[in-house]
């Protein structure tokens, strides 16, 4: 049996070994914008298995080996500070951030490997230990969390080797005894991946299969859902920055996996497939990074073996639930090794081994660059407050506040092998202007716990600042005089109903009303909501207000009412439109833009037979063919100016008009119609049109800028029936018959270089940027028509090429000609001529 099970112990590293050999050990691309950079592994004093960020920026760091001391990392410095002495054996403890920004500690176990009653609390600035009152249960290996109501949570742990400790308490802060929930057991695996939810209830995600949701109020558990993996031991878990309540799991099992799954309880209790990491994993570390992203650095593939250590790191996206492959580190860092987010956004990575036998020890640490370090500049912060208070909001100066896209407060993280329960991300609502932000702070302490946390600017290019370390906590909110940040509408129409929906900062509740009104305005106090209908033409002068508890603000403009907006008939009765007779199926397509109708025939409408008023008469449809397919195309811009479709109709026995594709009107026709269908009643035409007037957004918003397609099919009753008629004509409120967007002028300015110009098959604009963003191509014909629109998002630094291959938005060739081009970059605007030959 010894022989059998050591040759399936081989058999498995061999099969590791090949995935590793086999499998993508190199970055495609090796820059550090894309992949990141690690810093040469620096020697230590300690292998560290705890770290925590404390309040002042440093790092505290222990192990779970039993003698080693604590010590202070200061990451500016890059040198450590001796922490004061402390009577207890931290190894197999558990930590959690509090509200005053000291540190708890919690549990551990002695020389034999029972856990410990201990409780204690670090204070950085001081460099002291306090004692917390003594834990009512033994706890080895523990999970500790803050909550939102500032009490401090501990469950889990043993109380000697393979004895859970399955009783979870609380300790309120001031008080002198911890409570314990004894009316609810539940045994659970060492160090459980637990989170506080913005509900008020706690949350273990694994590593055991079952996830459950407890009541502190009931003192009641309740299963949530299985894990589709099932156990996950030695895999790591996180919530996911942004909406709250959303979890991520990563790898574990033995040999380790590469799946990783989520959980969004706003939606659903149900685990849900992610992204898989290239590389499967056990032993690793999950930190969330100062842009929202998921860095997972180390482990190995099987056991806690140094010969199946992962060094590459990757990085997820919670937007696009997809992993990148970073750089590979040089140590390997496995069981009891941690990784924790710094304030100036790099990642620290240390420690591995606990001390048992066959664990190998790291007393080293490297540390990861990720790739928004090499995006050019930084945004910096000059001031930013040391503490914030729930609801209020603050002023972050910087010089380049007009071009933060996020502000994130990212928690301070305390990692314990391999798991930062403390670590959450929480992105700021703010408004800009130059030099200045105005951020609005969380106002739930269950979606955003008490505690020290990092402030991040991050710009337009995805550079985060180095981060203002501040700590939020209750306490009397100051008000903010309001500030209204929307732009005023300057002109609207005689007859049409005005509407103004303004927006502001400051200090809520807020009272709006007019202090100057043209006599027909209403508005709404509690939201500002201004409504009106203009019956003149000519100027109105309003003058808006908004007033809270910190002063008032004022926004005065000239609105210009103007005469009513022309109603344009795009399709009249008689156009020319393309038909096909339904003796067969037409393609799926038949009705949206981008079909090609050449080969259909053409004529003008309407269309039918046996009536005498037919401009294109179908004399051969009786009983041959029950349907007709038609379509006309036009060109129409500014479309999002656009009130009302209207269809003016007539039919005989029934018919159904799509716009761009989207069904809007169906007269006696079946909800699914081929050529073989038959109208579902008989209507008689007359000479009357009918009208259809389409107002609702939905409508409105399939018209898109430029090409679109009306098209319409025509039913009879029976293939026997004496005659049919057809006839649409389209009618807009609204919109123009010019494109929206300008043409650049026709000036030889400044081109990044086009290649071939005279081309034969396509041009390609070539550019260079210095930092990361999305370019974008706009072709032009020389009477200022948008032609072509070609994104390029997600660029890095370094030269590019936008490729056009002289086709328009349709797919159809331009003809031969001058053409001009516009290229905007980030902090670039090319613009020029492109000569178009065949």
């Amino acid at each position: 049996m010894l022989d059998r099970a050591c040759h399936g112990r081989r058999l498995v590293h061999a099969f590791l070994w090949l995935v590793l050999l086999c499998g993508p050990l190199r970055v495609a691309n090796a820059q550090p914008n894309v992949v990141g950079q690690w810093s040469a592994p620096a020697s230590w004093p300690l292998s560290a298995s705890h770290a925590a960020l404390m309040a002042d920026g440093r790092v505290l760091l222990w192990s779970d080996q039993s003698g080693v001391t604590p010590r202070l990392w200061n990451p500016t410095a890059n040198g450590f500070a001796t922490v004061a002495a402390i009577n207890t054996n931290l190894a197999g403890s558990a930590q959690a951030g509090q509200a005053d920004g000291t540190l708890a500690i919690l549990g551990g176990h002695d020389v034999t490997g029972a856990g410990t009653h201990d409780a204690h609390r670090f204070d950085v600035v001081a460099n002291t230990w306090t004692s917390l009152p003594f834990l009512t249960e033994p706890r080895n290996e523990p999970a500790a969390i803050l909550l939102g109501d500032g009490r401090l949570f501990t469950l889990s742990g043993e109380r000697l080797p393979g004895q859970p400790t399955d009783v979870a308490e609380a300790l309120v802060a001031g008080s002198g005894a911890w409570i314990p929930f004894s009316n609810a057991p539940l045994a659970l695996p060492r160090t459980p991946w637990s989170f506080w939810l913005s509900t008020g209830d706690l949350l273990v995600a694994g590593p055991d299969a079952s996830t459950r949701r407890f009541d502190s109020d009931t003192s009641s558990w309740f299963a949530v859902s299985n894990l589709l993996a099932g156990t996950r031991d030695a895999g790591s878990a996180l919530l996911l920055p942004g909406a709250p309540n959303r979890f991520l799991v990563t790898g574990g099992r033995n040999p380790a996996v590469a799946t990783c799954e989520v959980l969004d309880l706003n939606t659903t209790t149900s685990w849900a497939w992610t992204g898989s990491m290239a590389r499967a994993r056990r032993f690793h570390n999950a930190t969330i990074l100062a842009d929202g992203t998921v860095l997972v650095t180390g482990g190995t593939l099987l056991d806690d073996a140094l010969d199946q250590a992962v060094y590459s790191a990757e990085r997820y996206s919670a937007t696009s639930g997809t992993w990148t492959t970073q750089a590979s580190m040089t140590v390997p860092r496995r069981r009891a090794s941690v990784a924790l987010l710094l304030p100036d956004a790099r990642v620290l990575c240390t420690g591995g081994g606990d001390g048992t036998p066959g664990s190998e020890t790291h007393a080293d640490a490297e540390i990861f660059s990720p790739p928004y370090l090499f995006l050019g500049s930084r945004p910096v912060i000059t001031t930013a407050p040391a503490s914030l208070v729930y609801g209020s909001q603050f002023s972050v100066d910087s010089p380049q506040a007009a071009d933060v896209s996020d502000v994130w407060l990212v928690r301070a993280g305390t990692v314990t092998r391999g798991f930062n329960g403390d670590q959450r991300a929480v992105p700021l609502a703010f408004t800009a202007v130059p030099g200045r932000l105005t951020v609005t702070c969380p106002t739930d302490p269950n979606a955003a716990p008490p505690g020290t946390y990092m402030l991040f600017l991050v710009d337009d290019a995805g550079a985060p600042s180095i981060a203002t370390m501040t700590r939020l906590q209750p306490g009397v909110v100051v008000p903010i005089q309001p500030t209204i940040t929307s732009t005023a509408p300057t002109t609207t129409t005689v007859g049409v109903q005005f509407t103004y929906v303004p927006a502001a900062s400051g200090t809520m509740p807020m009272t709006w009303s007019l202090v100057t009104n043209p006599g027909w305005l209403a508005i709404s106090p509690s939201t500002g909501a201004i409504a009106g209908l203009p019956l003149v033409t000519g100027p109105a002068s309003i003058r808006l207000r908004a007033t809270n508890a910190g002063g008032f603000a004022d926004q005065a403009w000239t609105l210009n009412v103007v005469s009513a907006i022309s109603v344009r008939t795009v399709i009249p009765l008689g156009a020319t439109w393309r038909y096909f007779k339904g003796t067969t199926n037409p393609a799926a397509t038949w009705a949206t833009i981008g079909f090609n109708d050449a080969s259909w025939l053409q004529g003008p409408s309407g269309f039918g037979f046996g009536d005498n008023d037919d401009a294109t008469v179908l004399s051969d449809m009786v009983n041959v063919y029950s349907t007709v397919f038609t379509r006309k195309a036009f060109n129409f811009y500014n479309v999002n100016t656009v009130s009302k479709v209207s269809i003016l109709y007539e039919y005989d026995d029934g018919l159904a008009v799509y716009l761009n594709g989207t069904r809007i009107l169906a007269q006696n026709a079946p909800a699914t119609i081929v050529n073989t269908s038959l109208a579902t009643s008989s209507h008689e035409a007359t000479l009357n049109l009918i009208r259809q007037d389409f107002t609702n957004a939905a409508t409105r918003a399939l018209l898109v800028n430029g090409a679109n397609v009306l098209a319409a099919v025509g039913l009879n009753n029976s293939l026997s029936s004496s005659d049919l008629t057809l006839k649409v004509t389209l009618e807009l409120t609204g919109g123009t018959d010019t494109p929206v967007d300008a043409a650049p002028p026709m000036t030889e300015a400044f081109a990044p270089g086009v290649h071939p110009n005279p081309f034969t098959s396509q041009a390609a604009v070539r550019f260079a940027t210095t930092r990361f963003g999305t370019a974008t191509l706009r072709v032009y014909d020389p009477a200022g028509h948008l032609v072509r629109e070609i994104g390029a998002p997600g660029l890095g630094a370094g030269p590019h090429e936008i490729l056009w291959d002289g086709r328009d938005r349709t797919g159809a060739n331009m003809p031969p000609g001058v053409y001009l081009y516009r290229l905007t970059a980030p902090g670039q605007d090319h613009r020029g001529k492109l000569t178009h030959t065949r």
